[in-house]
């Protein structure tokens, strides 16, 4: 699913986002785990952009309460989203995120 959602973003990204800088880009070369991060306040964009471009499987962290939902939190997981729980959304959530953190190593 992955696949194919990437060929139809990065299709519309051409059209509508003809121009992405990107800095250091010798960096995104490295083997191992790497971090990236979008220094940018719409940060829905930026996953959707660094998704479709770059070439290793990555994961991206997303609110926790969006996976309350079945449907949602089913289709999110099987694009690599990782839920993170936040003090807002419930303090008795933030144990969830240990495991979130084991799941990212």
């Amino acid at each position: 699913m992955v696949y194919f959602l990437k060929f139809w973003v990065k299709l519309a990204l051409r059209i509508f986002c003809p121009k992405v800088n990107i800095v250091n880009p010798h960096y995104l070369n490295s083997e191992g785990p790497l971090l990236i991060v979008a220094n940018h306040p719409n940060s829905f964009l930026d996953a959707v952009i660094i998704g479709a471009f770059y070439p290793r499987k990555i994961h991206f962290l997303a609110r926790g309460d969006v996976f309350q939902n079945p449907i949602l939190g089913y289709l999110l997981r099987s694009i690599g989203m990782i839920p993170v729980f936040r003090a807002r959304e419930g303090k008795e959530h933030l144990h969830k995120n240990s495991h979130t953190f084991q799941e990212s190593v």
